[in-house]
């Protein structure tokens, strides 16, 4: 009889951990809302303003006494420089066309791909890559194109699917190889 109660007892204080263990790995059970890439977009302003203010940003100059009594500054040297004339940039967009990527990754990247290229400057260029096997990778505008030209390849973009592995190595070289280096051109 004591035997039984004994294991009544162990099983018991398992199914108490099992259940004190799932609740701190798998969480509460409430939704969390989830954040919003425009939410996202709406912090990233303030979050770089905060960041560039550091302790040292108002103090132009500190000095530090080692425990040698030997003692180092830093000085804050700030140039005043003349604004850089804007140059047209060219882009280039890899998208990851891999199983990994199946479902909403994919769709995730199509839209932010779509968003950029619609949001770029006249004057700006893109070349859309997608990024699989070697045979898969494939430049789908066929050179830098502006804004208006890509909206073919994103057409052809919403036609990809997510099959496949990526070779990053393979299609870095050859986007790498697509920029033509001009000196007038970011």
């Amino acid at each position: 009889m004591a035997l039984v109660y004994r294991l009544k007892v162990a099983t018991a204080c398992c199914a108490a951990a099992a259940v004190i263990a799932g609740a701190i790995v798998w969480g509460s059970g409430e939704k969390s809302k989830k954040s919003d890439l425009t939410d996202a977009a709406k912090l990233a302003p303030r979050l770089s303003e905060e960041l560039a203010v550091g302790k040292f940003t108002s103090m132009p100059m500190l000095t530090y006494e080692t425990r040698e009594k030997e003692t180092l500054f830093s000085l804050q040297v700030k140039p005043t420089l003349d604004s850089v004339a804007v140059r047209p940039r060219d882009i280039a967009v890899l998208i990851d066309t891999s199983a990994s990527q199946a479902g909403a990754a994919l769709t995730l990247a199509k839209r932010i791909t779509r968003d950029l290229v619609s949001g770029m400057a006249p004057e700006d260029r893109v070349s859309l890559w997608t990024v699989n096997t070697p045979k898969a990778t494939r430049n789908l505008t066929n050179g830098f194109l502006n804004f208006k030209d890509a909206q073919g390849a994103l057409d052809g973009l919403t036609a990809e699917y997510a099959s496949g592995a990526v070779d990053l190595k393979n299609a870095l070289e050859q986007v790498t190889n697509a920029f033509s280096g001009k000196q007038s051109r970011q």
